[in-house]
């Protein structure tokens, strides 16, 4: 169903705000663990994942700017400084429901609107 004030919005879905939510909070709980240190994989497999939703979310690229710049492109395990933790904490807090998610697909006040799709192949992408 198309919650109040969407439609014609592009969003993350319910299940992937869920996912990334879920997948910044294990790298946070991991960083407690081990004094900071997470594993630079698993940091850029988050960081693929989020960026997925630059499109729907806005604020993505800047919530993710201090969490790529931990990035270590070469050893095992990234620190993360707390600006990284800042932003992984608000991806822990992003959910379907958030302020954040979702971006018109068409600038306010237009008239007339046209949407061409096409689907029919395995790969699929709607709109509210």
């Amino acid at each position: 169903s198309t919650a109040p004030g969407t439609c014609g919005h592009i969003r993350v879905t319910k299940r992937g705000a869920k996912d990334i939510s879920y997948f910044a909070r294990k790298i946070l709980i991991s960083s407690a663990a081990r004094r900071r240190h997470v594993s630079s994989k698993a940091l850029r497999a988050f960081i693929r994942v989020a960026w997925t939703t630059s499109q729907a979310v806005r604020p993505a690229g800047f919530n993710l700017r201090a969490v790529w710049d931990e990035l270590s492109e070469t050893d095992e395990d990234s620190v993360l400084r707390r600006a990284a933790q800042t932003d992984l904490k608000w991806w822990a807090d992003f959910c379907y429901e958030h302020a954040a998610n979702g971006t018109a697909l068409f600038p306010q006040g237009s008239e007339e609107m046209v949407l061409c799709v096409e689907t029919s192949g395995d790969l699929e992408w709607g709109a509210e």
